[in-house]
């Protein structure tokens, strides 16, 4: 299969460009051979202070670390780490800035590889495919409404952690005649779906981005976004020269022509049957991985019932894809988690309602049992994310029992409990114990006993 990458970008009405692309280089066929080609678009977001500077170093840092991909890496695996790379890149120029909210950037990525389409994105940019008369966007935006500035980005380049990543679970698998769009939202906020359609069967390949974006301009939206649109048109190998509709090599018969019009509709009819196929699978697939994040975000949580869940519906779906398992190891081990919750929560509960400390060997062994929750506490906690139900339930408890140890410590109490006669002298925890030489009190000069001090009762 070729592909034709076109690409335009344009300001709009805005004071700054704040959106960035690029691609890998097509022309370096050893490493296409197992790359593909790779189309990024990055847009900075237009609230904070370096927007522009977040998709400059985004997009620089995520080309680098796709262009040091091996053979032996598989290309998901490049896109994930190369995401990274980007949202690090983000994340130094937030420290270099002293503010980590005035940096952020949204990414999408395709790479077309042997036929198929890969992609990741975090964020509001976005990635289509366009066949004959079909739009279908790829991925999810991570947004989220807000009454008083509508929708808002959820994830995107910049965050220290980012729990939200939109990725091809599988590749799709691409057609002749296919066109791959890579766009800012100033595109697809901007121009209809169907105005997109139109333009990309009426022009030639390598023409598409440009007309695209000229069409959102003509449109004159105040406050028009900024605007870029990739494209990779994939065409068939030594296809003819196109020249609008349609590739032609020249006249035919009238005979020839109905001929071929009949032959047309039935590859035409066919295709649509092998389409809706892809189409339904690809469904199916983003299917099993809005789940398959859903339960790995709900598993972070501490929400064991809504993994529980997500494990279910993929179980009904019957995916094979080896991913669509880890559902099921994050129930088993919330179930694990559970249990250790009631045990630790149970041990908690019973050393707090043991009676108050005597002596100071109580106090120790006291002690020794609350740092032996205290453990058990710390094992839970390492299951699941920081700042989640059970680590703050877990952070709660950590907290009462290093007070109530240090309480005891700073008790006086005696060694031993008295057996009769003098009780041995108390201590804090951490002093010394008197020897015998000093235990026996000096007797008063005039001949009065000294009245012995208050014991612990």
């Amino acid at each position: 299969m070729r592909l034709i990458p076109s690409n335009a970008i344009d300001i709009g009405q805005r004071a700054e460009q704040q959106d960035d692309f690029g691609f890998s280089d097509p022309s370096n066929a050893t490493f296409t051979a197992h790359g593909g080609l790779l189309a990024v678009v990055v847009d900075g977001m237009g609230g904070v202070a370096h927007g522009r500077a977040s998709a400059q170093a985004a997009k620089a840092a995520f080309l680098q670390a796709y262009e040091s991909k091996s053979q032996n890496e598989t290309i998901p695996e490049a896109l994930e780490r190369s995401l990274h790379a980007g949202n690090q890149a983000v994340l130094q120029l937030g420290r270099q800035a002293g503010d980590y909210r005035s940096v952020g950037a949204t990414l999408s990525a395709a790479v077309v590889w042997n036929g198929q389409l890969f992609w990741i994105s975090v964020g509001d940019s976005a990635l289509f495919v366009v066949r004959a008369t079909r739009f279908q966007r790829m991925t999810v935006a991570h947004e989220v409404s807000d009454n008083e500035q509508g929708s808002m980005v959820s994830s995107f380049l910049g965050l220290e952690s980012l729990t939200q990543i939109d990725r091809s679970a599988s590749p799709v698998m691409l057609q002749p005649g296919d066109r791959v769009l890579a766009c800012s939202d100033g595109l697809f906020k901007t121009l209809p779906e169907t105005e997109v359609v139109r333009i990309v069967a009426s022009v030639s390949p390598d023409s598409i981005a440009h007309e695209l974006v000229q069409q959102v301009l003509a449109l004159r939206v105040a406050d028009q976004d900024n605007v870029t649109a990739l494209v990779i048109a994939c065409e068939e190998e030594g296809a003819a020269a196109w020249k609008g509709g349609a590739a032609t090599s020249g006249g035919k018969s009238r005979r020839g022509v109905m001929v071929g019009a009949l032959v047309a509709v039935l590859v035409l009819a066919i295709a649509g049957g092998a389409y809706g196929w892809y189409w339904y699978r690809g469904k199916q697939q983003k299917q099993v991985t809005d789940l398959i994040e859903a339960a790995r975000a709900s598993f972070r949580a501490g929400n064991c019932a809504e993994v529980k869940k997500s494990a279910d519906q993929l179980a009904t779906l019957g995916s094979t894809l080896p991913d669509a398992k880890r559902p099921t190891d994050w129930n088993d081990q919330c179930t694990k988690a559970a249990g250790q919750k009631q045990k630790v929560d149970a041990a908690y509960v019973e050393v707090g309602k043991l009676e108050k400390v005597g002596t100071a060997d109580q106090r120790d062994m006291r002690i020794a049992r609350w740092e032996g929750v205290k453990k058990e506490y710390v094992t839970l906690k390492s299951m699941f994310a920081d700042d989640t139900a059970i680590d703050q339930h877990a952070d709660e408890r950590i907290k009462a029992i290093d007070q109530d140890i240090a309480d005891l410590k700073s008790q006086e109490l005696p060694q031993k409990a008295p057996t009769g006669g003098r009780a041995a002298p108390a201590r804090k925890i951490g002093s010394q114990v008197p020897e015998e030489s000093e235990k026996k009190a000096p007797t008063p000069s005039d001949g009065s006993a000294q009245q012995p001090g208050p014991t612990q009762k």
